[in-house]
């Protein structure tokens, strides 16, 4: 098993996201930490880790690549069967890595993911989950994924942080698409499924997810962002709207135009929020004259979101202290070695012999 955790200038979360792996149940695990040209002290978090965890292995790169190319060069490193991300602001539930591999094991699928427990870092609270909690397990196909697959919405399957069998994604080369900066695990995802690929999802919200933009606080995680690119992501989702279309059926191709409308409503959406805060609202007009009415109706239900969002902000629940229930790795080694050095003392057969 391994776990990728690309990091750049991540040195205030780093710490908390690879303990959060350190301390998985499953122990028989490598974690690969890609400081991709970090200016800050990431790099030094990660050497500190390391002496203490013997799994870890610390890649530093010259210059910035971005995550598409560290999830590149990270997966081809890897020796797991099966290989999973960590962004290093997210963090992992204690059992999370043996309950998805179980289930994908059982089920015989090349890829699981788990629910999202989405948090808040500035109110400290969790804020929901991606979708709902009932205990139950759902394969997801092409179809099905597109079906989730509605930028406006709070969540959607792009978001899904995934496990894949390693020896799947080389077999079908699926990798990151290195121009992308954003949105680049959907369309990961996407190649994935159009591969062929076999996949569960689990509803048990293993996996924390700091939000950009928090639900509770309406303050940015990251002090330097402001907004999402979708610029980026829509000039992404034609290249592979282009490149698949000849394996997609009508209605995947349906679908994926129906994702490539909402894209390019939120661009005209922030198009026009940008104009009315500098005071030009002949521009804002000019843009809301020029939409379709289809985007509108995509716009509208955004705004009536956010509009319930600030009459009624979600109270949050507490965050769980991602260090308890399990042990750590370091931990379970010393329990070991201390039940084997009882055993030889005391002449009995077990863990020493």
């Amino acid at each position: 098993m391994t776990v990728i955790v690309p990091a750049y200038n991540a040195a205030a979360t780093l710490e908390l996201a690879v303990r959060s792996v350190m301390r998985q149940t499953m122990p028989d695990l490598e974690i690969i930490v890609v400081d991709d040209a970090s200016s800050d002290a990431t790099c030094d978090v990660a050497q500190r880790l390391q002496l203490l965890d013997d799994r870890i292995r610390i890649e530093r790169l010259a210059c910035n690549g971005g995550k598409s190319f560290v999830m590149n060069h990270a997966t081809g490193l890897a020796r797991g069967k099966w290989i999973a991300l960590l962004d290093a602001d997210d963090w992992y539930a204690p059992d999370r890595l043996e309950r998805l591999i179980d289930a994908a094991e059982a089920a015989g699928a090349d890829m699981v993911a788990d629910n999202l427990a989405f948090v808040d870092s500035h109110a400290k609270l969790c804020s929901g989950t991606g979708f709902p909690e009932r205990g139950v397990r759902h394969p997801v196909d092409l179809d099905a994924f597109l079906e989730m697959s509605n930028p406006t919405a709070r969540y959607d399957y792009g978001m899904l942080q995934p496990i894949f069998r390693a020896d799947f994604i080389r077999m079908h080369d699926i990798n990151y698409y290195q121009p992308a900066r954003i949105g680049e695990d959907f369309y990961q995802l996407l190649c994935f499924f159009a591969a062929g690929g076999r996949a569960i999802v689990l509803d048990t919200p293993l996996y924390f997810y700091v939000e950009p933009f928090g639900a509770i606080s309406r303050r940015w995680a990251q002090p330097n962002r402001s907004r999402y690119r979708f610029e980026s992501m829509l000039e992404t989702h034609r290249h592979f709207a282009s490149l698949l279309a000849e394996r997609l059926s009508p209605r995947q191709q349906a679908l994926l135009r129906r994702r490539e409308a909402g894209i390019t409503a939120m661009i005209l959406l922030h198009q026009t929020h940008e104009c009315v805060r500098k005071g030009d609202i002949r521009g804002a007009l000019h843009r809301v004259f020029r939409a379709p009415a289809r985007l509108w109706l995509i716009i509208s239900r955004k705004l009536a979101s956010r509009l319930r969002a600030l009459l009624f902000p979600p109270q949050g629940s507490p965050v769980p202290d991602p260090t308890y229930l399990a042990p750590s790795h370091a931990l379970r080694q010393r329990r070991a070695a201390g039940l084997a050095a009882l055993f030889v003392r005391q002449g009995l057969p077990g863990v020493g012999t």
